[in-house]
């Protein structure tokens, strides 16, 4: 395919520079792609045979510059696999997804490229960049760091496999979760959350977690139950902030393993109102790869994928005894800090103090303002003070009770 004929290998002259659209073809993306890759290898030669020293625009500078191509193509794809994806689109991002991924691999794990990266961030405390220099300068070397530049050998190859196999996984989970129509997707952490949103978000998908503050979450609560009544498509992504106190009903829910008492919760958004037969209502127990990090909830996911494992059934009670059971003996009397059932044992029953520190749900927040809620800067300003006015007050009626 020639350069004339391929709208993303010559400039738009659009409008604000935006895609052409109605120009883009199937066939157009994957040269483009090639292209773009092939573009970019050639500006990161150039950055690693620099005959200069390495410097902040020789090196970071010029890292961040380059691959403009493949991020065109990339964007417009990427985009339009969430809003408007078909057959052929899918089965072109799973051809080329593997060489995508080798291609980032191949930048990444550049010993050359991050020995120059590395020589210009040990300088940084002399350079004494500022502001967005500064921070395109951390942000370029931590994600070198994470993405395994310090490996070496064995551990480096591993990492490379790793890293294009969980590429491939991950689009096929987004792909299935786009096929569905009416589906709830519950994830362990925010920031997981957060990055299968971003792969397939577009029209009827959401996302939900205690990141969102209490107006943001109910507004999207309430137009998420709208497009569930009205029958429209409808894909949440979400944490286990849905799991209890929120009434919503999914013909399908996903659920990433963790608790066997959150997956029952998770298990039961899905045919809620009961109005679906068995056959259409379905709830998958999926995990991703073993290397994340859930804090808090390890044990509750080694006894649930224990229980698995041997085959007992989620909906059993027996299952759910078994699994209180095997969690009380490994987590012993860390279930009971405050020593609660203590105050129940023996001859004295001590109701007021169990009373005080039971909890069924530990409420360890903390309440903030959040101005973006307020509709002008004088209202801003006129909360603050009252904010400050009485913090001043209790203050001094601290102050006042020491001194007595």
């Amino acid at each position: 395919m020639t350069e004339n004929k391929n709208p993303f290998l010559k400039p738009y002259n659009t409008p604000h520079d935006t895609a052409p659209f109605h120009l883009i073809k199937i066939e157009h993306y994957e040269p483009a792609l090639l292209e773009g890759m092939k573009e970019q290898n050639e500006e990161i030669d150039a950055i690693v045979n620099n005959p200069e020293a390495p410097t902040f625009q020789n090196t970071i500078v010029a890292l961040e510059k380059s691959g403009a191509l493949l991020d065109r193509v990339t964007t417009v794809f990427g985009n339009l696999m969430s809003a408007e994806t078909s057959d052929e689109m899918q089965e072109l991002a799973e051809k080329m997804m593997p060489v995508l991924s080798e291609h980032s691999n191949n930048i990444s794990l550049n010993e050359k490229l991050f020995a120059r990266i590395k020589a210009v961030y040990e300088q940084k405390d002399q350079l004494q960049l500022k502001g967005e220099d500064a921070q395109l300068l951390q942000k370029t070397y931590d994600s070198f760091v994470r993405s395994g530049a310090n490996l070496t050998g064995e551990a480096k190859e591993k990492f490379r496999q790793l890293n294009t196999e969980l590429s491939i996984l991950t689009l096929r989970f987004s792909q299935n979760l786009l096929k569905e129509t009416n589906v709830l997707c519950i994830v362990n952490t925010k920031k997981k959350a957060q990055k299968i949103y971003k792969a397939i978000k577009g029209e009827g998908v959401y996302h939900l977690s205690t990141s969102m503050y209490p107006k943001h979450r109910k507004r999207m609560l309430k137009q998420i139950k709208e497009r569930l009544d009205e029958g429209k498509k409808c894909i949440v992504i979400a944490t286990s902030l849905v799991e209890a106190g929120v009434d919503l009903d999914f013909c399908t829910v996903y659920r990433q393993i963790a608790g066997m008492d959150s997956i029952i919760q998770a298990a039961g958004r899905c045919n809620r109102e009961g109005k679906r037969t068995i056959e259409e209502s379905k709830v998958v127990i999926f995990q991703f790869d073993d290397t994340e990090k859930v804090p808090g909830q390890r044990q509750q996911i080694d006894v649930s994928k224990a229980l698995l494992a041997d085959e007992c059934k989620v909906e059993d009670l027996q299952t759910v005894t078994r699994y209180f059971e095997m969690l009380y003996h490994m987590r012993g009397e860390s279930l009971d800090k405050k020593k609660i059932c203590e105050e129940l044992n023996g001859g004295w029953h001590n109701f007021a103090t169990v009373g005080k520190e039971f909890k069924l749900i530990e409420e360890n927040t903390v309440t903030i303002v959040w101005f973006r809620l307020l509709p002008s800067v004088r209202w801003q300003r006129e909360v603050l003070f009252v904010m400050l006015a009485v913090f001043w007050t209790c203050l001094m009626h601290r102050w006042t009770a020491l001194r007595k």
